[in-house]
């Protein structure tokens, strides 16, 4: 069950994101090519580095009462790719994104950068706050 207090911790970091100085990606993720003397090409990636705060809000957002052990099968993907569908989220919805968010940087580096400027988590955010003053 998501409490007010729940939803007033992770809204609590919409001021953070929305400063204009804060970087939520301080190294993306690198990828560095390197030839053997046989010839032979091999690849190194880095991960990227996440600001302390990204870190926070993802730790928040992984959260018991925020994941959806069913967010692969309701099409979280499709949600975060149409602003229109965060802007109208249910809160059971917002809880799906979330997870999918959260998860994604396990299965691609730099996700947590990509959802970050694309303004994915800004919207939710925003959407929780709504959700917020409308219902709690």
């Amino acid at each position: 069950m998501i409490t007010a207090a729940d939803i007033d911790k992770m809204t609590a970091y919409l001021k953070i994101f929305n400063d204009p100085g804060f970087k939520p990606v301080l190294r993306p993720v690198s990828v560095e090519e390197k030839a053997h003397d046989d010839n032979v090409m091999c690849i190194t990636a880095s991960p990227p580095e996440y600001a302390q705060e990204v870190r926070g809000f993802f730790a928040a957002a992984s959260k018991d009462c925020w994941i959806d052990s069913d967010y692969m099968d309701k099409h979280a993907e499709d949600m975060i790719r149409d602003f229109r569908k965060i802007r109208e989220a249910s809160l059971s919805r917002i809880r799906t994104m979330l997870t999918y968010c959260t998860r994604g940087e396990r299965f691609c580096d730099g996700f947590w950068g990509d959802i970050f400027t694309s303004g994915v988590i800004h919207a939710i955010l925003e959407r929780l706050v709504e959700i917020r003053e409308e219902d709690f």
